[in-house]
């Protein structure tokens, strides 16, 4: 037994008959910092324990749910960040999260050797001079595919299952058999990997599904940056069926819904976890 593992056991000990390991988690939450919260402790009471073989941190431990659906009613209600308290650490805020929308989500253009952006894939690649391609494998579209699904809503209603943003392409798959020297030479595929939006009694619902996610350093911040995207798709839809002069009600932002078989928490991250929930000590 690891210290990783031995360090679990005794935290769970501590849950009592409040721990088990369940194949499916659906947590449901109020806002954005509820559901930071929730997820935390529903990991550390339901995960899995297990060692890393491929991967970022590669022969550490992590605690995985099997597969988890996370569901926020209210994504967009401020903060969007968790909200800090007397000695917790947080690894996002506001302001973080805004550059994130605007830089990672919103501006498709890559540098030379630059893998992706989620970005590259939602809205494109705009610079001509960026290629398309990196070691022979596609980083990006050409396709705003946000725009199209926004040009669709107003062309063809709000009664559609066909806004599906794809992140990501088959042939990412091969970064995984690069050689590389060092981390940063390492090849990846897109964590996020599916964007859907649909229009449900005037409220524009997001759903999205991460192939891995972490949880404590990854989950606030793309999550924001999505609850971001909802707003900005609502506003165009919204600026765009006036333009049109579409008799359609006003569109809101709606529940956020988000899925991953691989949603989990790492080692080096165990004892930021356990002050979350107030388990530290």
């Amino acid at each position: 037994m690891n210290d990783f593992t031995g360090n679990i056991i005794d935290l769970r000990k501590r849950f009592g008959e409040k721990y088990e390991i369940k194949p499916n988690i659906t947590i449901e939450a109020t806002t954005l910092d509820d559901l930071y919260f929730k997820t935390i402790d529903e990991c550390l009471k339901h995960g899995r324990i297990y060692k890393i073989d491929s991967g970022s941190f590669k022969d550490e431990n992590r605690i995985q749910f099997k597969s988890a659906t996370l569901i926020v009613k209210h994504p967009t209600a401020r903060p969007l960040a968790p909200i800090p308290r007397e000695g917790i650490p947080v690894t996002t805020n506001d302001d973080k999260i805004e550059q994130y929308f605007w830089e990672y989500l919103m501006n498709g253009d890559l540098k030379e050797n630059e893998h992706y952006k989620y970005a590259s894939w939602i809205v494109g690649i705009k610079d001509k001079i960026t290629k398309l391609r990196h070691r022979n494998i596609p980083r990006g579209t050409k396709l705003n595919q946000l725009e199209w699904c926004i040009n669709h809503f107003i062309e063809e209603g709000y009664g559609t299952n066909h806004c599906a943003i794809t992140v990501g392409c088959a042939d990412g798959l091969k970064r995984y058999d690069w050689k590389a020297k060092t981390d940063a030479d390492k090849g990846s595929t897109e964590c996020l990997r599916q964007i859907m939006l649909m229009i449900d009694e005037d409220k524009l619902d997001l759903s999205c599904f991460f192939r891995s996610w972490d949880l404590v350093a990854g989950l606030p911040e793309n999550l924001g940056g999505l609850a971001r995207l909802m707003e900005y798709t609502a506003e165009m839809i919204n600026m765009k069926a006036l333009e049109k002069d579409k008799d359609y009600p006003m569109v809101h932002p709606g529940t956020l819904i988000a899925y991953s078989p691989g949603l989990h928490i790492y080692e080096h991250n165990l004892e930021i976890a356990k002050l979350w929930i107030g388990l530290d000590k």
